[in-house]
């Protein structure tokens, strides 16, 4: 599946095999990144506050999942953490992120895992996060 690439005002980062697209306020707009996971065991990385901050209660939530990749570094990063409300974080995004995680090492496909936060006018906040998964030959 292809998906159509964010308006070429967007400004794109490389972190090691992740890219991340941000709008002109620093906003991560798209995050994307081959995940090879799973990597249970493994403890949390160091985890940078999001741009702008989080909402009251909020976790500090990943656009791409950390533990589905093997550079926990590509992820830990400012473009990739979301202020992202606990029921979210810890819900059916969860169980998504652990679906994709143990579908890459099953498949013995690529997994592009694909995040696209969509704010309301004026908040740093995402109020929706589609998230694509999509499987390819190695």
């Amino acid at each position: 599946m292809s998906l159509p690439e964010p308006p070429a005002h967007v400004k794109v980062s490389k972190r090691g095999d992740a890219l991340y697209y941000q709008d002109e306020a620093g906003l991560t707009v798209r995050a994307r990144r081959t995940i090879e996971g799973p990597y249970p065991g493994r403890g949390k990385g160091y985890r940078p506050e999001p741009p702008g901050g989080r909402s009251p209660g909020h976790h500090r939530g990943h656009l791409i999942p950390e533990n589905a990749v093997a550079e926990p570094a590509d992820v830990n990063v400012p473009e990739n953490i979301i202020s992202e409300a606990p029921g979210s974080n810890l819900g059916p995004k969860k169980s998504l992120e652990y679906r994709a995680a143990r579908t890459a090492p099953e498949s013995g496909e690529k997994v592009e895992f694909v995040s696209d936060p969509i704010r309301k006018a004026a908040s740093r906040y995402p109020s929706l996060l589609p998230t694509t998964c999509s499987r390819t030959a190695r």
